[in-house]
């Protein structure tokens, strides 16, 4: 029996992965999870059944300037529309469109500097519970009209 694969797609700002990503893949991987690193350009271009999961790190001023060029490109249309769930840890601000993706659940913020612990627990935590929600659908569908049930009138 073939389990599915859990993971998240990891934002490269630079050629070179930075230094947080290593224990972050590990510690993800103790709750089954793998952190794939991808460009935007992979991430736009790649087809996954449901919602894509993406963690956007950004510890500096250049990955910053990056991350907020994605975000006007794809990311904020594709939160919008609720396409991708997207863990965003910088040391700078939140998403502008923040209070229009509060109803959503699909958007969440980490300051920096933050303990590994903590992040690793609610990233999994979110991702576990998004992943049982999101495929939980009604199988039934609507129910039917008939042509005739309209209001009654006596008549």
């Amino acid at each position: 029996m073939k389990e599915s694969q859990d993971y998240i797609f990891f934002i490269k700002h630079q050629e070179v992965l930075p230094d947080f990503f290593v224990p972050l893949a590990h510690e993800l991987k103790n709750w089954n999870i793998e952190l794939i690193p991808v460009t935007l350009e992979e991430l736009i271009h790649l087809k996954t059944a449901g919602r894509k999961v993406v963690f956007n790190f950004a510890p500096d001023l250049k990955s910053f300037y990056s991350y907020q060029s994605m975000l006007n490109r794809y990311l904020n249309f594709q939160l919008l529309n609720q396409k991708i769930v997207l863990f965003d840890a910088n040391s700078f601000h939140e998403n502008p469109i923040n209070h229009k993706l509060f109803r959503y659940k699909n958007y969440y913020f980490f300051r920096l500097p933050f303990k590994m612990a903590e992040i690793v627990t609610s990233i999994a935590l979110v991702y576990l519970s998004e992943q049982k929600t999101f495929d939980v659908k009604w199988p039934g569908g609507r129910r039917a009209k008939l042509p005739g049930q309209g209001s009654v009138s006596n008549g």
